[in-house]
C-alpha cells in the first residue's frame, strides 16, 4: 500500500511540474502502477488468488525469473467493483489505451494534455477513494497535496491549435480512438466523475471586507437545492455539457446464438470460439450494459466480422477438445 501512495505523489508531483513536458504520458504510468500496487494490496488483505493461470493446462502463468505472473490493472480493476461497465474501471481502461497509443508513436503528440486532464483528475480522485476507503483517512494523500496554483482563465484558441498543428495527423489519429471509445459508453458512465471530472471555476468575492473567508471552496452540484443549481447556471456564460445519445442496444444486437447463425459452425462452438479469441476483452466487440433492469450481454457487428475472420484460420477440431477440457475442469472446481 505505501508503494501505492508513492507512486499516486509522484504522478501528481510530475503532472503538476511546470516544466514538465511528457505530462499525461507519465501521469498515466505512474498512476497504472499505483493503482496496481493499491489493488494487490486489498487483494492480499482479504486472501483473494491474483494469479493468472494458463487456461489449457490450469497451471500458473509465470514472467521472467520464473515468477507467477498476476492480473493486470484491468483485471484488478474490475474484480475490485463486480459491476458491469464501472466509470472507475472504464476510466482506467480509456487512459491505458491512450498510453499505449502514445507509447507506440515514438514521439510526443502534443496538445493532448488538454483533451485528458479530466480523465486524469477523475483517476486521482477514484484512487483516493479507494484508498480511504480500504485503509482509513489516516493514508489519504489530501495531507501531502494541495490544490495547484493555476493561471486565470483558458489558454488562447490559437495557441492550443499550433501545438496541435506541429503532429496533426497523429493528433487527429488519437482523437479518433477517443471518440470511438467514449462512443461505446453508457450515458451515465461518460457523465460520471468517476470516469471524467468537469469542473466550474467561478470568481469569488470576500463575503465581509477584511475578512480571512476560505478562497476555495468544492461544492457538490448533487448537494445543490434546484435554485442554487440555477445560480450554478446562471454564472456560467460560456459552458457547453457533453452530452451524448448513444444506444447500446444498437450497436450491440447480438447474442451467441445469433452470431452462431450466421457462422458454419454451432451454438457451442462458437462460444468455444469467443473463448479462443477472448473476444469478451475487446470493447469494440462485446458489451454488457443495464438494459430495463437487467444485464445485457451482446456483441456487435465487428464481432461478426472478426469471428469469421478468425475461423479461417483456427483448427475447430482442436479446438472443441480444448474447450471440452476447460468446461470439465471449470465444472469440477478446478482452474
Amino acid at each position: 500500500m505505501i508503494k501505492a501512495r508513492e507512486a499516486a505523489l509522484a504522478a501528481v508531483q510530475h503532472y503538476n511540474n511546470p516544466t514538465t513536458v511528457f505530462r499525461s504520458d507519465n501521469y498515466i504510468v505512474l498512476m497504472t502502477i499505483a493503482f496496481t500496487s493499491l489493488f494487490q494490496s486489498v487483494f492480499e488483505r482479504d486472501g483473494v488468488d491474483y494469479t493468472v493461470y494458463d487456461r489449457k493446462t490450469g497451471n500458473a502463468k509465470t514472467v521472467a525469473g520464473g515468477k507467477p505472473m498476476l492480473w493486470d490493472v484491468i483485471q484488478s480493476a474490475k474484480h475490485y467493483e463486480e459491476v458491469p461497465n464501472s466509470p472507475v474501471v472504464e476510466n482506467i481502461g480509456f487512459l491505458r489505451r491512450i498510453r499505449n497509443e502514445i507509447e507506440h508513436r515514438g514521439f510526443r503528440i502534443t496538445g493532448i494534455d488538454v483533451d485528458l486532464c479530466g480523465h486524469c483528475q477523475a483517476m486521482l480522485m477514484n484512487f483516493e477513494s479507494i484508498l480511504v476507503n480500504e485503509f482509513t483517512p489516516y493514508y489519504s494523500l489530501k495531507t501531502s497535496l494541495a490544490l495547484p496554483l493555476h493561471l486565470s482563465g483558458d489558454r488562447p484558441a490559437q495557441t492550443v491549435e499550433s501545438t496541435r498543428d506541429v503532429h496533426r495527423k497523429e493528433y487527429e489519429e488519437l482523437k479518433s480512438v477517443m471518440n470511438q471509445f467514449h462512443a461505446n459508453l453508457e450515458d451515465d458512465v461518460l457523465s460520471d466523475p468517476s470516469f471524467c471530472f468537469r469542473v466550474w471555476l467561478i470568481p469569488k468575492s470576500a463575503n465581509r471586507a477584511k475578512s480571512s473567508d476560505m478562497s476555495i471552496e468544492f461544492v457538490r452540484v448533487d448537494d445543490c437545492t434546484p435554485e442554487q443549481r440555477e445560480q450554478l447556471e446562471n454564472a456560467i456564460v460560456a459552458f457547453k455539457p457533453y452530452a451524448q445519445v448513444v444506444d447500446l442496444r444498437e450497436q450491440y444486437p447480438l447474442g451467441v446464438k445469433a452470431l452462431a447463425d450466421e457462422l458454419p459452425i454451432n451454438q457451442w462452438e462458437t462460444q468455444a470460439l469467443i473463448w479462443e479469441i477472448k473476444l469478451r476483452d475487446d470493447p469494440v466487440c462485446y458489451r454488457e450494459f443495464r438494459w430495463q433492469s437487467t444485464n445485457a450481454k451482446a456483441f456487435s457487428h465487428q464481432a461478426l466480422e472478426r469471428l469469421r475472420s478468425e475461423l479461417e484460420r483456427v483448427d475447430m477440431a482442436d479446438l472443441r477438445k480444448r474447450f471440452s477440457e476447460y468446461g470439465k475442469s471449470r465444472r469440477s472446481g478446478g482452474r
